[in-house]
């Protein structure tokens, strides 16, 4: 063979070598290509976040919100499932192993404040500076009508994202409250058309529905409430608004199930139970029992808080399906209670203030600062007007659109009794950013007007003057994020009092409950005065 033969072969060869080498290298590329780069411009790189939810089902799973978001800003997420019985150790274990969520969501609260202060500390989460949120429109405006946010900073700095309940302009009215039978109150002769009643006409009112047995079953009980509410909404936050945790008095902070007023407010639960006006299983009851009697017909006012989910699903269409014939509308209403006689509430509606936030979202420190922008937009999308559309109508001109003036018409399909369907492949967590506003409530058309209705008024009634607020404001929130050593290791004594309550109310005589709450106070008192000395250090 030829010295030029040779050469041309193995030129030859060389080329195919070469060209089957750049062919498996562009071959890489696009599939990396595909892999990684499936947006387009400023969104052409895309983010995977791991997260905890209650929704972990819903959240990805046939899921058309999350398909829409996930394409719309090239992310995706990596859900760590929780429910509200490991919610808080999960979040725990987390930290602790430095496995935490990159986008962490957990209920912070006075009683874990310090723990979560500790882990600020510590350089476990990202700071979320004012400079940052200015740059988000919708955030900044949800931010900035928290008072609480201040508080939950850690040496001045914002660690968490707080999501506001957008009840502002409703004074952050809470709605928990009692609903009572308005058809039985006619029966009894103890009725107003405006559902407003004095302290003392809601125990007659109670009183007479058991003695006059008004449910006809040999089994009527006169009031009851969620458990988790129990026993402070019998009568003890009626008769002592500030009965519960630290409060101010004469410009200096006392514990307020310590204070001689607190004596009264539990002998008034006590005559409750004794004179048979309390459900006489509420201090044993688990959380939805009361709420089965009312449903059943054998309550005639239950406490609760009564959002529209609450009162539409949970009350009324249950309510009706156990009592044929008769109409939510026709037997259900809120009832506007006035404090007792002789207490400055007298003559005022008794209401609760809320937290204006509920649940916080906090973000691993090593995410980087291009990863956080990119979850930020998605949020501040999210908030915004158009955002919140996806989020409670579904997907625009699949499950709404728009009028020619720019409302919202809903595209659901229509339920037997009127109320349209919301999608079911829509819900989607999100971690937190917004919870839905009061308005919303007002509004959704998965709920019958009767509901939507109520709540309006109910909020409505709420925020006149006339309203004695129960409040949880500044002075609250400086209280309930004050971490320091005796405060973080006492705590309020909430679980103790509760249950030395309910433990009084059940075996103490009527004449013996002074002495015996006395004496428990006398024995909490070296703990609670080293919080109440430490506050007054440091917060007057």
């Amino acid at each position: 063979m030829s010295k030029k033969r040779l050469l041309v072969i193995v030129i030859i060869l060389s080329m195919s070598f070469l060209g089957i080498l750049f062919t498996g290298c562009s071959k890489q590329e696009d599939n990396k290509s595909a892999t990684n780069q499936e947006g387009s411009g400023k969104y052409a790189k895309k983010y995977t976040y791991t997260i905890n939810s209650m929704y972990a089902g819903q959240q990805k799973d046939k899921n058309r919100f999350y398909d829409f978001i996930s394409k719309k800003f090239n992310i995706e997420l990596e859900i760590r499932p929780v429910n509200w019985g490991d919610w808080n150790e999960k979040v725990r274990i987390w930290v602790a192993s430095g496995d935490m969520p990159e986008v962490l969501r957990m209920d912070l609260q006075g009683y874990n404040y310090p723990e979560f202060a500790s882990w600020a500390e510590q350089g476990v989460f990202k700071e979320l500076p004012d400079e940052l949120l200015s740059k988000y429109p919708n955030l900044k405006r949800l931010n900035e009508e928290l008072i609480s946010d201040e508080y939950v900073k850690v040496d001045g700095k914002r660690y968490a994202w707080l999501a506001s309940i957008q009840k502002a302009d409703y004074n952050n009215v809470s709605q928990m409250m009692f609903y009572y039978r308005k058809d039985w109150a006619k029966k009894v002769g103890i009725y107003h058309e405006n559902n407003e009643y004095t302290f003392e006409e809601l125990k007659a009112m109670a009183k007479a529905f058991v003695e006059e047995d008004v449910s006809g079953t040999g089994k009527t009980s006169g009031i009851g409430g969620i458990g988790w509410a129990f026993p402070w909404f019998a009568g003890i936050y009626q008769t002592n608004p500030s009965w519960e945790d630290y409060t101010l008095k004469d410009g200096k902070y006392v514990w307020g199930p310590g204070e001689p007023d607190m004596v009264k407010s539990i002998k008034e639960i006590k005559e409750w139970y004794d004179s048979g006006i309390l459900w006489k299983d509420q201090p044993i009851a688990q959380n939805n029992d009361a709420a089965n009697k009312f449903i059943s017909g054998q309550l005639g006012i239950y406490f609760n808080n009564w959002t529209s989910y609450s009162l539409f699903e949970e009350t009324v269409k249950p309510f009706e399906a156990a009592n044929p014939g008769l109409k939510a509308e026709d037997a259900i209403a809120p009832m506007f209670v006035k404090g007792p006689q002789g207490t400055p509430q007298e003559r005022k509606i008794m209401a609760i203030q809320g937290t204006d936030y509920w649940s916080a979202t906090m973000f691993r420190a090593d995410m980087s600062d291009e990863k956080l922008k990119r979850w930020l937009e998605v949020w501040d999308w999210l908030a915004s007007e158009e955002g919140r559309n996806y989020t409670h109508y579904g997907i625009k001109g699949e499950d709404w659109k728009y009028d020619e003036n720019g409302n919202v018409i809903p595209l659901w399909p229509e339920k037997e009794d009127g109320t349209l369907q919301a999608p079911s492949d829509i819900r989607a967590d999100w971690v937190g950013v917004v919870n839905d506003s009061p308005e919303w409530e007002f509004s959704n058309p998965g709920y019958g007007d009767y509901t939507r209705k109520i709540i309006a008024d109910v909020y409505d009634r709420l925020s006149q003057e006339d309203v004695y607020l129960k409040p949880t404001g500044k002075e609250q929130y400086k209280v309930n994020f004050f971490s320091g050593p005796m405060k973080n290791r006492y705590g309020a004594f909430s679980h103790k009092v509760n249950d030395k309550i309910t433990e009084l109310i059940v075996s103490s005589s009527a004449d013996d409950i002074e002495k015996d709450w006395n004496d428990f106070v006398k024995s909490m008192r070296p703990k609670v005065q080293k919080v109440v000395d430490e506050l007054n250090e440091n917060l007057r």
